[in-house]
């Protein structure tokens, strides 16, 4: 699955392209720039766009995230995370 969108916001001076590979391999693409799973310097972080780029705009409730991401742990607990 792959996702693509323009984000003119995104960076100063101009629209740029914003690519999203979930299936085969995560990785993300920033116009040219390819940003491949072993790249992120937090899986947590990885996690969360992940399920952000399959959210309804983009958007999840945090408690919704909690769940997903640590569903053993106590919310105190994920929410530290």
């Amino acid at each position: 699955m792959v996702r693509h969108e323009t984000f003119p916001e995104l960076v100063s001076g101009g629209t740029h392209s914003l690519r999203i590979q979930l299936l085969g391999g995560f990785r993300v693409i920033l116009d040219e720039r390819v940003i491949g799973e072993t790249e992120w310097r937090l899986r947590k972080a990885a996690g969360l766009f992940k399920l952000l780029a399959l959210s309804p705009r983009h958007q999840l409730h945090r408690e919704r995230a909690l769940e997903l991401l640590w569903p053993d742990l106590e919310p105190k607990v994920a929410t530290n995370n």
